[in-house]
């Protein structure tokens, strides 16, 4: 499971950040379900959806949920639901400590810390540390986390 603001999109430079879809092809490649859950602070899901789109991002997912209301656990909660699995068997990858990672460290999911970007000095909170912290999407690969 992906966050999408600051983890697969850099809203800064209204981009995909670097080797998105390269990760994605990947782990679909390897059997893994793909979702997005991500909140829509502002309020704009519309946008969030037709940039997935347009960049070809949702292509590779099996589930999308964007919310500019629920609680982002709620959104995880959902997720695990819909596909049918235990959080063990699920990797969360977010830039925010405080939400997917903190939700993965909490529900014994693998917890992936993208420390990247707006959130990058956002410490995890004490022994709610991430399996793993890593500094680009590659390194998903590269660190063998898919």
């Amino acid at each position: 499971m992906f966050d999408w603001g600051w983890t697969l999109w850099d809203p800064e430079n209204n981009a995909l950040m670097k080797d998105a879809i390269k990760i994605l092809e990947f782990a679909k490649g390897r059997g893994y379900k793909i979702a997005i859950a991500c909140l829509a602070s502002d309020g704009d899901v519309d946008r969030r959806m037709r940039l997935m789109g347009e960049t070809g991002v949702s292509k590779y997912c099996d589930s999308i949920k964007i919310s500019k209301e629920m609680d982002k656990n709620i959104l995880l909660d959902g997720l695990l639901e819909e596909f049918g699995v235990h959080p063990e068997e699920t990797i969360v990858v977010d830039d925010r400590t405080i939400r997917g990672v903190l939700w993965a460290v909490n529900n014994e999911a693998t917890a992936v810390w993208f420390q990247n970007g707006k959130h990058s000095e956002e410490l995890p909170l004490e022994g709610k540390e991430p399996d793993c912290t890593i500094h680009s999407l590659f390194e998903l690969m590269d660190k063998g986390i898919i």
